[in-house]
């Protein structure tokens, strides 16, 4: 998966990557045994991560944050 631990970052990328537009956005928190973290910065956000989950197909909980804008 990938993420974005700023949110400033996430709302930067909407200019790079059109369909982020329209998104929610959620918070959630990674254990230790949640797999593994990589920090993996992109021009379209210095925050950015690659994970993998274990197991392969683990879905966090989340609390959506925001909706990204949608752009006319």
């Amino acid at each position: 998966m990938s993420l974005f631990a700023d949110i400033e970052d996430v709302r930067a990328a909407t200019r790079f990557t059109p369909w982020f537009r329209g998104k929610s956005v959620a918070e959630i928190t990674i254990g230790a045994l949640d797999g593994s973290l990589r920090h993996s910065p992109t021009p379209q956000g210095e925050s950015h991560h690659d994970w993998w989950t274990k197991p392969y197909d683990f879905l966090p909980q989340g609390v959506i944050v925001e909706v990204l804008e949608e752009v006319a």
